[in-house]
């Protein structure tokens, strides 16, 4: 399974503290971002580390600007250099991937070493994994093997959404299913996607109608001005 880490997780211990406000004190982050945060190094050499029980980790960030970063990863003391452009649009940008890894804990550093404003923020981290814990998060993307699609749902594949990733509908009656066989208690699932009749693929006069439920339970309706403009 994939477990998705907030760039604002606990877990992830940061040396020293990085940005995570702006200039006029509101949070850093945009609605594209997962969780709409980010966190970026205060200085070169500024590390983020985390430790994780698992056989593969990506590192996810936003490339901002005209700038560039120099980034280095290092797990279990292997350095990875990298050498990253600002690019546009800035967001769900895979900075790092790493091999197959032995079924172990291991440790990621994250190290910026920018001299001058780095071009790269910290947006999410994701690692597989066979097993969890009750306070991590599972992610299920629209391409992950357990959603199925009925009716006609093109592709709509920009660097706005999570994992660069999307389907939409057009038609009436067009539903997702999403098969999950591993909750434990007390969890939570949450839907995250744009939900406007606004979209470019839509009429802009089209009526909006979408529910979800859980378990064939009752249909709770989404209402668009509820949900987040991308996710």
């Amino acid at each position: 399974m994939n477990i998705i880490i907030d760039d604002r997780d606990s877990s992830i211990l940061y040396t020293p503290a990085w940005i995570t406000r702006d200039t006029d004190g509101s949070p850093r982050g945009k609605p594209q971002e997962f969780a709409g945060t980010n966190s970026q190094s205060v200085a070169p050499g500024s590390t983020a580390s985390f430790t994780f029980t698992g056989t593969q980790i990506s590192v996810f960030g936003t490339l901002a600007d005209a700038r560039q970063a120099l980034l280095q990863f290092t797990i279990d003391g292997i350095v990875t250099p990298l050498l990253l452009l600002g690019v546009n649009p800035p967001f769900h940008r895979l900075v790092f991937n790493s091999v197959i890894l032995p079924r172990k804990q291991h440790v990621l550093v994250i190290q910026d070493n920018t001299l001058g404003p780095s071009s790269f923020s910290l947006d999410y981290i994701i690692y597989k994994t066979d097993n969890r814990d009750a306070s991590q998060t599972v992610l299920l993307d629209d391409q992950s093997p357990g959603v199925s699609f009925a009716g006609a749902w093109p592709q709509n594949n920009t660097f706005d959404f999570m994992q660069q990733t999307s389907h939409h509908t057009g038609q009436a009656g067009g539903s997702v299913i999403v098969t999950y066989d591993n909750f434990e208690d007390n969890d939570t699932l949450s839907l995250f996607g744009p939900l406007s009749s606004a979209d470019p693929n839509l009429p802009s006069n089209s009526p909006f109608s979408v529910s979800a439920s859980i378990d064939n339970g009752e249909p709770v309706d989404l209402p668009s001005q509820n949900a987040p403009p991308s996710a």
